[in-house]
């Protein structure tokens, strides 16, 4: 499980999803972190179904209090 924050700032909004490498869309999630300060974290499935091993990219905008944002990519490999 990957976690990306800057901890420099107060975080407030992060808006974040996974792409197979076909760029579909698997997964998304925009939070309010403040609010609900607990991370939704993507449980490894696609539609109900554990994903295949593959490489995936993460794609992260996170917004602070004062609506600075920064945006994050990633590759990752997901092993079974």
């Amino acid at each position: 499980n990957m976690v990306i924050l800057d901890t420099t700032r107060r975080i407030k909004i992060v808006d974040w999803a996974i792409y197979n490498r076909w760029g579909a869309k698997i997964f998304a999630m925009k939070q309010d972190v403040i609010a609900n300060p607990v991370i939704v974290e993507w449980d490894g499935t696609y539609k109900g179904n554990p994903a295949p091993s593959d490489t995936y990219i993460v794609k992260a905008v996170a917004t602070d209090i004062n609506g600075f944002s920064k945006f994050y990519s990633e590759m990752f490999t997901l092993v079974r």
